[in-house]
């Protein structure tokens, strides 16, 4: 896939808000799958996302705020702060930023989006663990990432710095899949929905 160009409609407000509400739900849902069913430790939950910020801000930021209070809605049947919602407001507003900024897309673009958000979140989330959530008890993250949080403990690395890096190995991955597939999911919901 060379280069080419493109460049996403407006939509009315109302319009944003609905895509980003719907787009909320199936990041929720992706996640449910990936994470509860499937089992694989990739988190899932920014694909909806970055689709949402390619299209507009009210849109990504809409579909960040619904995924997170639909998850600890049902995760914790109460409403409950989740920082790590602040990840997918950066993921919107990245995505939106980097929309915006460019008329001509291409893999190599693409891919620098990913590894920007790839260092940005993993620094982010693990920020957010060590202030929020490391010394919380009944808090577990899923089982790989504090594996490899510990040991990185062990090895007498900092909290703050093994909760950043054992987060790269999966943000490879998933923001990988999220760029990609947002940029497309967002291009044909562009084309296709008004």
């Amino acid at each position: 896939m060379n280069a080419f160009n493109y460049s996403f409609k407006k939509s009315p407000m109302t319009v944003q808000i609905i895509h980003g509400i719907f787009f909320g739900l199936l990041n929720l849902l992706i996640n449910s799958i990936a994470v509860g069913i499937l089992k694989i430790p990739f988190y899932m939950d920014t694909i909806f996302t970055v689709a949402a910020g390619f299209i507009s801000l009210p849109c990504g930021l809409t579909c960040a705020i619904v995924y997170h209070l639909s998850e600890v809605i049902i995760k914790y049947q109460a409403m409950v702060p989740s920082w790590f919602g602040l990840c997918s407001v950066t993921v919107a507003v990245i995505s939106w930023l980097f929309a915006r900024k460019e008329k001509e897309f291409s893999i190599l673009k693409l891919m620098f989006l990913s590894i920007l958000l790839i260092i940005l979140i993993s620094a982010e989330g693990g920020i957010i663990y060590d202030v929020f959530y490391a010394s919380k008890s009944d808090y577990v993250e899923d089982q790989a990432n504090n594996l490899f949080t510990f040991s990185l403990i062990m090895n007498k690395i900092p909290l703050l710095w093994s909760s950043i890096i054992s987060r790269i190995p999966v943000s490879i991955v998933d923001k990988t899949v999220a760029v990609f597939g947002g940029f497309f999911i967002a291009k044909f919901f562009n084309e296709n929905h008004r």
